[in-house]
């Protein structure tokens, strides 16, 4: 599904290859038994006159670039740059389509990534708007469909399906975080559940769909 997704060609064959294979796992569950289907992340089709260039926007050859689509990561080779990279790129933020945070901004910024501290997140990074990517020029094509924006965005929410004795049937929950899934499989399974960042939101919604 996700590599058709993003060549934006051959969608409907692989729901169909997916949805015969979930039929396969269900004819042969015991009745007894509770399903949980649900997709990582929404997907949505990027035109190409909605890409921004990084080479219009940095000299390339300064960092080291971590990710493509939706956001870029951006590490400087010298790290006295990293400061006039940061104010070159705010300051044409708001007429390029893109927002830009170093990184001890983001677990603020955009709660919802889950982004702390960790070494792995790069020292500058780049948020396209909804329906905008990043790529380089020298890059012909591109992905067709593209995710990785803000989680609260509709177009990045993702499905789940419940069925069996430990959901009660019939009933749509409000949207809620994929960390929630944990609480809902620990209820399942009748066992105790170790500390997790679940909301109160989450819990009456999980609260509403579990029997």
């Amino acid at each position: 599904m996700d590599e058709a997704g993003h060549r934006g060609t051959g969608l409907l064959d692989a729901i169909s290859r997916v949805d015969a294979i979930v039929r396969h796992l269900v004819d042969g569950l015991h009745a007894t038994t509770s399903l949980m289907i649900v997709s990582d992340h929404g997907m949505m089709n990027v035109s190409s006159d909605h890409r921004l260039m990084l080479n219009d926007l940095i000299d390339v050859d300064s960092v080291n670039i971590t990710d493509f689509g939706a956001f870029v990561g951006l590490n400087a080779k010298d790290s006295s740059n990293i400061a006039q990279l940061y104010s070159s790129l705010k300051a044409n933020s708001t007429s390029n389509h893109y927002e830009v945070f170093l990184n001890e901004e983001m677990e603020s910024a955009k709660p919802l990534w889950h982004y702390g501290s960790s070494e792995r997140i790069s020292d500058i990074l780049l948020v396209a708007d909804i329906g905008w990517s990043f790529s380089l020029k020298e890059y012909t094509g591109g992905p067709l469909g593209v995710h990785g924006w803000d989680p609260a965005a509709p177009q990045m929410h993702a499905m789940l399906y419940t069925a069996g004795p430990c959901f009660k049937p019939g009933v749509t929950a409000d949207a809620m975080q994929n960390t929630e899934l944990y609480t809902m499989m620990t209820r399942c399974l009748g066992i105790p559940g170790a500390p997790t960042n679940a909301t109160t939101e989450g819990k009456n919604n999980i609260d509403r769909l579990m029997a």
